[in-house]
């Protein structure tokens, strides 16, 4: 009987670890990633239905901020051409 509480113990261990652990770690190491500037890595959707949940509002998060910067590109290099532009001399 102690055989077979320790074999459930360390199975539902696994088992946990399996569903929670490893999609927990991956959410983890891509919000990191995110954090640290590598904005072009979509954030996998996956594991348990709260972990997708976290996933896909960091996604969304990620995706606006890719969606943003983008945006803030396009002025500079607008507000880059208007500093440079001169106007051609009438003749």
């Amino acid at each position: 009987m102690l055989a077979a509480f320790l074999a459930s113990g360390v199975a539902l261990n696994l088992l946990l670890h399996r569903i929670v652990g490893r999609p927990l770690r991956a959410l983890e190491a891509a919000s990191v990633d995110a954090s640290g500037g590598a904005f072009d890595r979509r954030i996998r959707l996956d594991g348990p239905r709260d972990l997708e949940r976290v996933a896909q509002a960091v996604e969304e998060m990620r995706r606006r901020i890719v969606e943003e910067l983008s945006a803030s590109k396009s002025r500079e290099v607008l507000l880059k051409r208007q500093r440079n532009w001169t106007p051609r001399p009438w003749n």
